[in-house]
């Protein structure tokens, strides 16, 4: 068992700020403590922290340790502006450094509490139990790879995406961590304090489970991640083999009863609210003009193939997954394949990259219909069949087992 690890989340920069300390806070290791509203600025290449009677200089680091998380907690702003209830409140430690000729403030908050702001900010309106422990267990895997190896949080992850909706990945985690959240969710509360110190694990390593929103009836392996494996999710197994051709339009058109078959709405309002524009999760269908599919390619991938004019599926994956495709235009032809065919899916606007493609002319245009099953990036946690499960008594550890079956629960502090 380990001491509880701590996550360092950087909160802003500045060469002028205002800090607000609510409670007291120690300066450091020393039993000097800070309390009520300070300035940070740069003064010599040293960090200057002052108030009306007294002055702190550092030329690297100032670190202000709350007497306890609980009664403690800070805001920080740029000096010419006016605090306001907009600028959020961190609790945890306040660690000031200096890089060129600029503040960096950090907050350094305890891993429970990390997940706990994480949770409500993300599921602020949710109220179930099991599916809140779930997401818990995955924000806290990841939480505890950021707080050993520092990943960085530098990407900027699109989370309107389809593709990242309910990503809880290291590299996107700090994003969805807003300190002190504007409207907690005692059930999300709930949900961390019953899975305290647990991480998910396989093959004595830590976790990054991906989600989806919603996996079509089957969910994708992946030969990297060796904890996902091919899912159907439903009671009622079934073997085909969606990487043989012809199988997928069987499946699209004739699937079993599935989990994640179900109305949007009927999985609760935030869902909903959470998907909105979207009509159809599990099945849908798309037209583009084949002028469309050509500007995708010239301007976000600097291809330029001329007029599409067929588009062929060359290779599935488990969950019929479009891993390889060829497109022919009337200049050239192309193949795109992994990481680049499911970019295209994304910025064609596609809800999955699992679809058929008919070539028709509508209008006197040449155009696409692309026929898709599921919703989002099609591995790990189906997010749909989740809520399903929930709302059907299942735990979270058995919803878990059900899509992630070799994956364990591990107490690490």
């Amino acid at each position: 068992m380990i001491g509880k690890p701590e996550i360092d989340v950087h909160v802003c920069s500045g060469k002028k700020l205002s800090l607000d300390l609510e409670g007291e806070y120690f300066i450091g290791d020393s039993q000097r403590k800070l309390s009520g509203k300070w300035q940070v600025s740069i003064l010599d290449n040293k960090i200057q922290v002052e108030d009306d009677k007294e002055v702190i200089l550092s030329s690297s680091e100032i670190k202000l340790i709350p007497i306890g998380i609980d009664c403690c907690g800070f805001t920080i702003y740029p000096c010419n502006s006016k605090k306001t209830q907009a600028q959020r409140k961190y609790r945890g430690a306040v660690l000031l450094t200096f890089v060129e000729g600029t503040v960096q403030v950090w907050n350094e908050v305890d891993i429970e509490w990390f997940v706990t702001s994480v949770l409500c900010n993300k599921y602020s309106e949710f109220d179930s139990l099991e599916f809140l422990k779930l997401q818990a267990l995955i924000a806290r895997s990841s939480a505890f790879i950021l707080s050993k190896d520092n990943v960085s949080a530098d990407k900027q992850i699109n989370h309107e995406s389809l593709y990242n909706r309910f990503s809880l990945a290291p590299h996107e985690l700090k994003s969805l961590y807003l300190g002190v959240p504007e409207k907690c969710n005692e059930v999300a509360h709930k949900a961390v304090a019953e899975t305290e110190g647990n991480i998910l694990v396989f093959d004595d390593q830590v976790c990054i489970v991906p989600q989806t929103i919603c996996c079509g009836g089957i969910t994708e392996g992946d030969i990297d991640m060796k904890f996902l494996n091919r899912v159907c999710d439903s009671d009622h197994f079934t073997n085909i083999d969606l990487t043989q051709a012809g199988y997928f339009e069987q499946w699209y058109y004739r699937p079993i009863e599935c989990y994640c078959d179900k109305d949007k709405s009927k999985l609760g309002s935030w869902f909903d609210n959470e998907i909105k524009g979207i009509s159809h999760l599990f099945r849908w269908t798309k037209t583009l003009a084949s002028v469309e599919i050509s500007s995708v390619l010239r301007n976000s991938f600097d291809m330029n193939i001329g007029s599409v004019e067929s588009i062929d599926i060359l290779e599935r994956g488990s969950s019929g997954a479009v891993l390889k495709m060829r497109i022919k235009g009337n200049i050239e032809s192309i193949e795109m394949t992994g990481a680049d065919s499911q970019a295209f899916c994304e910025e064609l606007g596609l809800q999955s990259s699992a679809f058929l493609v008919e070539r028709k002319t509508l209008n006197k245009k040449l155009s696409f219909v692309f026929s898709g099953a599921g919703t989002g990036l099609g591995k790990g946690i189906c997010i749909a069949g989740a809520l399903e499960l929930a709302q059907n008594k299942k735990t979270a550890e058995q919803i878990l087992a059900h899509y992630l079956p070799l994956v364990l629960v591990e107490k690490q502090y």
